[in-house]
């Protein structure tokens, strides 16, 4: 059978630890909790909004706006000729392109053109997958005969919403909405005027979602090529909220959703004793990551490191702040030293210290004053400057963070965070 499937996923579906909503937390907050997000000023009303991923693919932009696109097989993504192509060329196999973050789809849309090449059978798929943060999965699903509408929450079992023909010329555009606080699944054929298909039951549950558009190749049937275009208008709009909203003391039982873009592959990543613990076995990546994307402008993200995985060739420890455009700021603690590192348009600038557990218990980037700056301290109030340059990169106004261990020793350990952008 092939088929193409708009489908919007739940976000803690790949994880290993409970994520109850995405809602940020507010400045006085320190742990996770059911707070609004300030206004932006935009028209949205919320900070990174789904209106910022938006996508006309008039340049490559893969690697910035889709970063956890993946194939298998010899399939391919491509953006050329002003559009996205999905070439599914190994039968039985799948293609992803994955946005990667999520964004607050309150009081907007995600709607993209999904189109193929006409040679779509019964035996394909291609599906719109947009991950909630509270465990929800919705699936459009289409093949070139049908389009399946199918919601999972989080206790994993599926409710079909809604079944009905395809009609390509008709339903060119699919979009998800939510607005005035009731979700909808829509089609249109200009991407102007929608027609209602589907109605979400229980819109609370997707204030944040992470979309992806996935196509299958069916074992019996010949190649084709899915397109995508004209994501959210092409044009994005909005801002980040400001990193400062980062915010947690792990003291909640569980890890917040605002770490939904968390994993653990060779280990474990849990909440106790009110420290993030990421405890590697010795071969493999344990990283915390933020769901959304931030504004780093004239702010800055720090961290408590009160363990850290025993230093070593095969070990280690990174503070990892990735610019829209994909350049990075660094901390990266390994063989007894902490390197502060600066990676824009391909080129690196790093400085490198002896590493004191004790004197730098503390890690800070940010970008105050014009200038990009690195500090430590041993207790979180007094702050040593450890480097600093003119700001070089771009994209700092929509950054997303991460805090990765990496092992490769065969050694279990354990390295311990606390205390984001939480003072003591």
């Amino acid at each position: 059978m092939r088929w193409i499937a708009l489908v919007v996923v739940c976000a803690g579906c790949d994880h290993l630890f409970d994520i109850h909503s995405i809602d940020i937390p507010n400045t006085d907050a320190v742990v996770a909790s059911d707070v609004v997000p300030p206004s932006d000023g935009q028209n949205t009303g919320h900070c990174s909004a789904m209106t910022m991923l938006a996508d006309d693919f008039t340049i490559d932009d893969l690697a910035t706006m889709w970063p956890q696109t993946t194939t298998l097989g010899s399939n391919q993504i491509a953006v050329t000729g002003g559009r996205l192509e999905i070439r599914n060329l190994t039968a039985g196999s799948y293609a992803t392109l994955d946005a990667g973050l999520f964004y607050d789809l309150r009081e907007t849309s995600f709607a993209a053109a999904i189109t193929d090449d006409g040679a779509v059978d019964d035996n394909d798929f291609v599906q719109l997958e947009m991950v909630s943060s509270t465990g929800y999965d919705l699936k459009i699903v289409r093949t070139n005969q049908t389009v399946q509408v199918t919601e999972t929450p989080a206790t994993n079992v599926p409710k079909q919403l809604a079944t009905f023909p395809y009609v390509a010329n008709a339903m060119k555009y699919f979009r998800v909405a939510e607005l005035g606080g009731t979700m909808t699944v829509d089609t249109s054929p200009d991407g102007i005027s929608y027609t209602p298909q589907a109605t979400i039951p229980d819109p609370e549950n997707w204030a944040f979602a992470r979309p992806s558009i996935q196509t299958h190749r069916g074992t019996s049937s010949p190649q084709y090529t899915a397109y995508v275009d004209d994501v959210n208008g092409g044009t994005p709009s909005g801002s980040a909220c400001p990193i400062a909203q980062l915010r947690d003391d792990f003291s909640a039982p569980a890890l917040g959703s605002q770490w939904a873009n968390s994993e653990a592959y060779g280990g474990s990543l849990t909440v106790h004793d009110g420290i993030a613990d990421l405890a590697s076995d010795g071969a493999g990546t344990i990283a915390l990551g933020s769901s959304t994307v931030y504004d780093l402008r004239g702010d800055v993200v720090f961290v408590e490191v009160p363990a850290i995985a025993a230093s070593a060739m095969a070990n280690s420890v990174e503070l990892r702040v990735t610019t829209a455009t994909g350049d990075k700021l660094q901390w990266f603690q390994s063989q007894g030293t902490l390197t502060s590192a600066a990676v824009a348009n391909g080129a690196s600038t790093s400085s490198v210290l002896l590493y004191s557990p004790t004197a730098m218990r503390w890690w800070k980037i940010g970008f105050t004053n014009g200038t990009l700056g690195w500090a430590t301290s041993a207790d979180g109030l007094t702050w040593q400057n450890a480097a600093a340059q003119p700001p070089s990169l771009s994209g700092l106004d929509r950054v997303d963070v991460r805090f990765i261990v990496t092992s490769n020793t065969g050694v279990a350990s354990d390295t311990h965070v606390d205390n984001v952008n939480v003072h003591p």
